[in-house]
């Protein structure tokens, strides 16, 4: 986590050490002045949403990465079905009380 003019960036990528651990940092990332999104991935509905409802209360937003990583039944293998993407998307926006949206892999064929 680096502290920048505009606020705080995480880019470490997805190194995974577990939504609880992630929790630490958004603590930090929250002492600024500016929104806190949380990035989250998993395998189905019910890891996000798992990952989600672990976040939501420090967390401003929710961004579900269904983009990456690049690894069998995660991020870009997911995130190009339509049925997967909208099971996904509604069950993590019907657990939480905080905006939700996708961030979607350039592989999809038909963006709308």
């Amino acid at each position: 986590m680096v502290k920048t003019e505009c606020g705080f960036l995480n880019a470490l990528g997805l190194p995974n050490p577990g939504y609880q651990q992630y929790r630490e940092e958004l603590v930090t990332a929250k002492k600024g002045r500016v929104p806190v999104i949380a990035s989250v991935f998993g395998g189905n509905a019910s890891e996000f949403v798992e990952v989600a409802r672990g976040l939501c209360d420090l967390a401003d937003g929710v961004e579900l990465n269904l983009s990456c990583p690049h690894a069998v039944r995660y991020g870009a293998s997911i995130g190009i079905d339509p049925s997967i993407i909208r099971e996904i998307t509604s069950s993590v926006k019907d657990a939480v009380s905080i905006p939700v949206w996708a961030k979607l892999t350039p592989n999809v064929t038909d963006i709308t």
